[in-house]
């Protein structure tokens, strides 16, 4: 799903999830439009102003966004996912 038709279906305008960011209206549509080339950690960002939570998955394993980058001791799990991720999954509740 792109980012924009996530937005969308979620009923907010770009202005409203911007201000959620605490970014400039312009940034989102960067954001929308370069994506999937966007750093994870803004693609939560901004999953998580839609009021969703991202969720990163290697073969069987899925890890909450929130939980790696909150915990200093998994920064390495983070950047294996990172680098093994392929694709996000932006879910609005838990999988």
């Amino acid at each position: 799903m792109r980012l924009a038709d996530l937005r969308k279906s979620s009923g907010k305008t770009q202005a409203e999830v911007a201000q959620a960011m605490g970014v400039a209206a312009i940034r989102v549509s960067q954001i929308e439009r370069d994506y999937p080339n966007v750093r994870m950690a803004v693609v939560e960002r901004y999953v998580r102003a839609l009021g969703g939570a991202v969720w990163f998955g290697v073969g069987d394993d899925l890890v909450d966004a929130a939980n790696v980058t909150a915990d200093p001791a998994r920064a390495v799990a983070r950047e294996t996912l990172r680098a093994a991720s392929t694709s996000y999954v932006a879910n609005a509740g838990k999988p």
